[in-house]
């Protein structure tokens, strides 16, 4: 069986291609297959092959030879922009889709980080409880936005809301630690200073670097870090629409509807405070319509 990523010819990242792998994963396990065939020339969105980047708990991924790729084996392709597992990704012809579906999901369970990766995870001591922060705004902010993205006069609203959301989990689950990881060196020392002030212990990946020529993750280990790092982390909160924190809260076997996103980020708020609050806005109406004066019964006006 083999899993060709050369379709994605430019555009994918790492993710992308993570979801073509676990889909042949799914489909190897409910074949009984113990060895899956990777076709994948490395592009500019993931510029090492992925065999060198993950591994598989309890099935082989090898290189897919030119005589292989030239055969008759079964070919798994995915459309690059399918978003993330759902059913409807599934191929037309599948028996239980259903099934099918839940094996995809699960697959992400069984990638696994190299010997590099790990003992770099084990240095950070994510065994304790951490909370990971994803901020991605360089390639995510638009003047002629995507529904993926973000307008770039929204950018400063939507960290804002980011910050808003990260602290009041902090507050929620009681604990004191994040793992931090920016797109860009600016937003890295802007958000360390802020979790900082606020006596926030911050882990950090320690392959980060930052080019202003490429993509925010400069090498395989690097981007592998940040993203089983959140895998090990217990909620995560990210500014932006991206497939990093989704993958990695599929990793974990946490539904990806857990992840905080900073963009979408509303405060909830008690019903009495909204009513009292409403009410304050109706008696200042009430008050300039008679020229300052109060009155009561305030019952008497209903808007």
């Amino acid at each position: 069986m083999i899993v060709d990523l050369d379709q994605f010819a430019d555009v994918a990242g790492a993710c992308d291609l993570l979801r073509a792998v676990t889909y042949g994963v799914a489909a190897a396990k409910r074949e009984g297959i113990g060895e899956l065939l990777i076709h994948h020339e490395p592009q500019r969105g993931c510029p090492e092959s992925i065999l060198d980047l993950v591994r598989v708990e309890g099935l082989e991924l090898r290189a897919c030879t030119p005589k292989e790729l030239a055969s008759d084996a079964d070919r798994i392709q995915l459309d690059c922009f399918t978003s993330f597992p759902s059913p409807a990704n599934l191929s037309a012809d599948l028996k239980d889709p259903a099934g099918f579906y839940r094996l995809w999901r699960e697959s992400y369970t069984r990638l696994r980080p190299t010997r590099e990766v790990s003992d770099a995870l084990e240095r950070l001591n994510l065994a304790a409880p951490c909370l990971g922060l994803h901020i991605r705004i360089t390639d995510k902010s638009n003047r002629r936005p995507s529904e993926y993205e973000i307008h770039k006069r929204n950018v400063n609203k939507v960290l804002r809301r980011t910050r808003r959301a990260l602290f009041a989990k902090l507050r929620q689950v009681g604990i004191r630690r994040v793992y931090l990881a920016c797109d860009s060196k600016d937003s890295m020392d802007h958000w360390s200073a802020v979790l900082e002030k606020a006596g926030i212990e911050i882990l950090r990946n320690p392959f980060a670097t930052f080019s202003n020529t490429s993509f925010r993750h400069t090498s395989g280990t690097d981007f592998m870090t940040d993203l089983f790092a959140f895998s090990k982390c217990i909620h995560l909160v990210a500014s932006t629409n991206s497939g990093v924190p989704v993958t990695a809260a599929l990793i974990s076997g946490r539904p990806p509807e857990e992840i905080i996103w900073g963009r979408y980020y509303q405060p909830l708020r008690s019903l009495e405070s909204n009513l009292e609050r409403l009410e304050r806005r109706r008696q200042k109406r009430r008050e300039a319509a008679l020229g300052g004066r109060s009155h009561c019964p305030t019952f008497a006006f209903m808007d």
